[in-house]
């Protein structure tokens, strides 16, 4: 049983959610593809289906695999999260991908 944690992490940077058309952005922190269950599971699918690593790209898999963890979230606990981007570290010494997202304030 895989269970899902979401943590919120607002940009310390700014110390408050960025608001713009009603809409709230913020990052979640999903433990990122470094050394990760999640890049785990993208490399033992790559072997399963037998595909040459050669052959992926890996930023457009990681986007794909974000949008669907964000579409899995929306159906558990159904909000509208909207997929902005994936917020990379330059050095994985600190910290780890997150997801950029957004949400509509109702």
């Amino acid at each position: 049983m895989l269970i899902i944690c979401l943590y919120i992490w607002v940009n310390k940077k700014q110390n408050t959610m960025i608001k713009t058309l009603n809409k709230t952005k913020f990052l979640i922190d999903f433990g990122g593809f470094y050394d990760s269950i999640h890049s785990a599971l993208i490399d033992d699918m790559i072997q399963y289906n037998e595909i040459n690593e050669d052959n992926v790209n890996y930023k457009e898999t990681y986007k794909d695999y974000c949008i669907e963890y964000l579409e899995l979230l929306n159906n558990i606990l159904d909000l509208n999260l909207e997929f902005i981007q994936i917020d990379s570290p330059q050095f994985y010494n600190f910290t780890t991908d997150k997801i950029e997202a957004e949400i509509n304030e109702k």
